[in-house]
């Protein structure tokens, strides 16, 4: 659980920068409309993002208690603050995602990353220079995602990114001796708990993708990894 009710949000982000954190993580997502939002599910409630617009969705975000934001919202928000990793979350808007961010955030301030490898070529194609990554996830669902947890070189090698991000529980199936092996850098998530941290550090990870990064200011000695 994170330090704020609700995650992809001004507070939360606000909550990043508070704490100095050094890099922010969030999802962007497309509505009905093509506007690209910072939000995690493919529905909101029972209705799926593609069926709304912004208005229908901002109010609805609203009303639950939370405002969303768009894309260029959040990185006005971000911008000369904080860095910021960016999932993209479906396939399709990779050239206007990576336009946002030449637009709107200093050099050298953005990475992003996916699951889906076509959006892992797309963003290296529409931006040779941004940092890109390739989300290996925890959730066994199939064959596919089997292969990829258990031989990730093979999903390496098609989509060539910058770094990889494996899910914490991916780590049992002994893919972080492969991915050390491969030589890239290695950003697990989610860890939010210190001895965890700890042990992926000495282990050799990159850096930790984490709800709590008081926590992970505190684990480290007052530098969050």
């Amino acid at each position: 659980m994170g330090l704020v009710p609700f995650g992809n949000t001004a507070a939360a982000f606000e909550k990043a920068i508070e704490l100095r954190a050094p890099m922010l993580e969030f999802d962007v997502r497309r509505l009905g409309d093509n506007t690209l939002v910072t939000y995690h599910d493919s529905h909101l409630g029972a209705a799926p993002l593609a069926a709304l617009n912004w208005p229908n969705f901002h109010a609805a975000t609203r009303h639950l208690g939370f405002e969303a934001l768009t894309l260029g919202q959040t990185l006005d928000l971000c911008r000369g603050r904080i860095a910021v990793d960016v999932e993209l979350k479906e396939v399709g808007y990779e050239s206007r995602v990576t336009r946002a961010l030449e637009e709107q955030m200093p050099a050298g301030d953005a990475i992003a990353k996916s699951f889906h490898e076509p959006a892992v070529l797309a963003l290296k194609a529409a931006a040779p220079a941004l940092r890109t990554g390739l989300l290996l996830g925890d959730a066994i669902r199939g064959p596919r995602d089997l292969a990829r947890a258990l031989t990730p070189e093979a999903a390496i090698r098609r989509t060539r990114p910058d770094f990889v991000a494996p899910g914490l529980q991916s780590l049992r199936l002994g893919m972080l001796g492969r991915l050390r092996r491969v030589g890239l850098p290695i950003y697990v998530w989610t860890v939010n708990d210190p001895a965890t941290m700890r042990a992926l550090v000495a282990a050799g990870v990159t850096g930790l993708i984490t709800d709590r990064p008081d926590l992970a200011r505190e684990t480290f000695g007052g530098s969050a990894a």
